[in-house]
């Protein structure tokens, strides 16, 4: 089944999202940034039969409304616990990816209580910047960097789709999928670019240099999983900092590094991913039941 639903945020943004099945715990997936919930599709028949699977568009995203403001962590969790709301959800297993796994820790940090689990997949893995960070350049020179890049624009949305194809090798059937979910913006001389646009985009990058993720995470009362990708650059960062900064402040978490995987590991290691997620879960009930 898929059963689509919207619903309006504090400032009125609105937000879509489809319900995937009806059964068992909540299960709340989360995309990376420029994605969409048809990312998962790979991924979501392996929790239908036991859980009820939500996927959402993050602000800017998908069929989601890109309202220019409200890119900064503590309003894009506020964006989820209004879904919980809406689907009279009191608390959900959370599955993140990239930034959806930065909006899914803000949210377990804002609203631990309502946080079964959290599974953070390539996101919220490593400061950008501090002691351990990914970056020794400050906000402003980093920022400068991403700000000389010029955005692209598109003659249709064929023409981006094509430069999709073209440049996310290897392509495949699950890449195509995610096409069901993707939504641009019109301008007004029939052009189009990506969403979330220019401004938005570059708002969400400045908010993830500030994050002080041992902050987060000391609020956290969950089971937390770390899912970094193997053949993605900075591991042994990720590792360190994970191990020396986040592990001893949490009170159960995991980290699985699944062989061969990439950045959006949904794509092409989505079974092993699941996997990795459903016998999570399975640990952290077993030791529930066995105290």
């Amino acid at each position: 089944m898929e059963k689509p639903f919207c619903y309006r945020t504090q400032d009125h943004t609105l937000i879509h999202g489809t319900i995937h099945s009806e059964q068992g715990e909540p299960i709340i997936f989360l995309h990376y940034m420029g994605g969409n919930e048809a990312i998962w599709s790979g991924v979501i028949p392996s929790f239908t039969n036991a859980y009820r699977v939500i996927t959402l568009n993050l602000r800017g995203h998908g069929k989601s409304e890109d309202p220019g403001k409200g890119y900064d962590f503590a309003t894009l969790a506020d964006d989820v616990a209004m879904a919980l709301d809406h689907l009279e959800v009191p608390a959900a297993h959370l599955v993140g990816s990239s930034l959806g796994a930065y909006v899914a820790t803000s949210f377990a940090a804002r609203y631990p209580k309502r946080v079964l689990s959290l599974a953070n997949s390539e996101g919220a893995l490593q400061n950008d910047r501090g002691p351990g960070g990914k970056f020794t350049e400050s906000k402003e020179e980093r920022m400068a960097k991403i700000r000389r890049r010029s955005e692209t624009i598109y003659p249709s949305k064929a023409a981006y789709i094509e430069y999709l194809r073209t440049m996310w090798q290897p392509w495949s059937e699950l890449k195509e999928k995610s096409l069901d979910g993707l939504e641009l913006t019109q301008g007004e001389d029939g052009s189009f670019t990506t969403k979330p646009s220019w401004n938005s985009s570059m708002k969400l990058l400045e908010s993830l240099f500030d994050i002080r993720l041992e902050k987060w995470y000391s609020q956290v009362q969950c089971p937390v999983l770390f899912l970094p990708a193997e053949k993605e650059e900075g591991l042994e960062g990720k590792l360190t900092f994970i191990k020396d900064k986040l592990e001893p402040i949490l009170t159960r978490s995991q980290i699985t590094v699944i062989p061969g995987t990439t950045h959006a590991m949904m794509f092409d290691h989505f079974e092993e991913m699941s996997h990795a997620i459903y016998s999570f879960h399975k640990d952290v009930a077993n030791r529930s039941v066995k105290k």
